[in-house]
């Protein structure tokens, strides 16, 4: 019950929240975690194995912190690919995700059986001749484009947020090789970005002890060493290691203290900086899926019209805006066979989808100066007659920006395409909202969308 506990006590503040820019990002990307398919804490833990890696390679203190900001958002394309992949091979991304971990996909052999083993299991795409004729002959072409558009969203999204070159083009370069043997350039040796020679070891080591254990995954690591990785930083890894501490604590779990605590010149995110990166994240969760292409900057938008109709001050506004934007945060969670799915949700699926709100409160709660935002994100599917998710609030107890989003976030679905159906008129949408007054939605957020509509649409 702690979201209840958070909005039955919210109260509109006289000042938008402080936080620092670090703790900002170290705090988002455990939504970049969920997209990756990767398990809990994994860009934390890979942003304290590269600053250990870093020390030990005596890398200057600036160079050091964009090596922080490159490995926690290195993930930050991944989310572009997700419905490619349900494209391509007609199955669960996250599963994808989980499964490609495992396999070499240097190997020609290794990831042709792969991909046909992951089309397999889609009957509308593992059954079709020419489909599978496609992955077998054009297979690196198709692993390359995936890549490629991994590696160039990621940096283009790293930019929006205000960071520069260097960090975006580390995002970029993640899965480049030390021999020339990566993706998407074949770029090779130092002609790769430190910061992401660094990450991809950092983030290898973290996948492998959820899998084999520190011996082997360190065994797995050295092995590769000249090939996917750079014998320095192989070697540097090596020496941090032999502290016993480094084991220690990446066992005991939650290291973002450790991470904030080794950046010396962190600085307070402006608020100008807090938008720049609460769009960019909004734009890339909406990436996951190709129905959901600008919704939340739309939501974002029209929330704020709404709120101003209604009088909410600008410091009220601003974090409303911020919350519509990462309202669907926890979509990264979400399978695309859920979310692009064409027919009507099974109720385990509906379950599943419903976990999106749940993951969208526990991710920005992990954020400090964010406790607002993450109350007023996490309830936006509550409903004025309790019937809502993921806690079932009711009047009062849900934040009136939680119902300021449930509007805009509502009339944008019924008026953008779906894979259900086709996209409502504003007549339609508003009268299908409007057999849901005092129930699903409140009477004064719905009299202000109708009111701001001419102006708006």
């Amino acid at each position: 019950m702690l979201l209840a506990q958070r909005t039955l006590t919210f109260n509109a503040p006289s000042e938008v929240p402080a936080t620092s820019l670090l703790g900002l990002i170290v705090g988002l990307s455990a939504g970049l975690d969920l997209a990756a398919g990767a398990p809990t804490g994994h860009s934390t833990r890979c942003a304290w194995i590269a600053s250990k890696i870093a020390a030990q390679l005596n890398l200057p203190e600036h160079e050091s912190t964009d090596m922080l900001y490159s490995v926690l958002l290195k993930d930050a394309g991944v989310p572009f690919t997700a419905s490619r992949i349900h494209e391509l091979f007609g199955c669960d991304d996250l599963v994808f995700r989980k499964a490609a971990m495992r396999v070499n996909l240097r190997s020609r052999r290794q990831a042709i059986a792969f991909s046909l083993n992951q089309a397999s299991q889609n009957r509308h795409v593992g059954g079709q001749p020419l489909h599978t004729l496609r992955l077998v002959l054009h297979n690196n072409m198709i692993w390359t484009d995936l890549a490629a558009l991994r590696a160039d969203k990621g940096a283009e999204i790293v930019r929006e947020m205000g960071f520069g070159d260097s960090i975006a083009g580390a995002v970029r370069s993640l899965h480049e090789h030390f021999d020339g043997g990566g993706w998407p350039r074949k770029i090779a040796g130092k002609h790769i970005p430190i910061a992401s020679r660094i990450a991809l070891v950092a983030r290898n080591l973290d996948l492998l002890l959820h899998s084999h254990g520190s011996i082997r995954a360190m065994d797995a690591i050295e092995s590769h060493s000249g090939v996917e990785y750079d014998p320095d930083v192989v070697h540097a890894l090596d020496a941090a290691t032999q502290d016993d501490d480094f084991w220690l604590s990446l066992k005991a779990g939650d290291l973002r203290r450790e991470v904030m605590q080794g950046v010396s010149d962190d600085v307070m995110a402006t608020q100008e900086r807090i938008d720049l990166v609460c769009g960019a994240f909004g734009r890339l969760v909406d990436s996951k899926s190709a129905f959901s292409f600008g919704h939340s900057a739309r939501v974002a938008r029209l929330a704020e019209r709404i709120g101003r109709q209604m009088g909410l001050m600008q410091q009220q506004r601003r974090i409303l805006v911020r919350a519509a934007l990462l309202h669907n945060i926890g979509n990264l969670g979400i399978s695309n066979l859920i979310l692009e799915k064409p027919g009507k949700l099974t109720l385990p699926e509906v379950a599943a989808m419903r976990e999106h709100a749940r993951m969208t409160s526990h991710i920005l709660q992990g954020i400090t100066g964010f406790e607002q935002i993450a109350a007023i994100a996490g309830a936006h599917h509550e409903r004025p007659d309790g019937q809502g998710y993921p806690v079932g609030l009711a009047g009062e107890a849900i934040p009136q920006e939680s119902k300021i989003i449930s509007v805009a976030d509502v009339f944008d679905a019924l008026t953008a395409e779906r894979p259900q159906r086709a996209a409502m008129c504003h007549h339609e949408a508003i009268a299908l909202m409007e057999k849901d007054r005092g129930s699903g939605f409140d009477p004064d957020c719905l009299d202000a969308l109708m009111t701001i509509l001419p102006d708006e649409h």
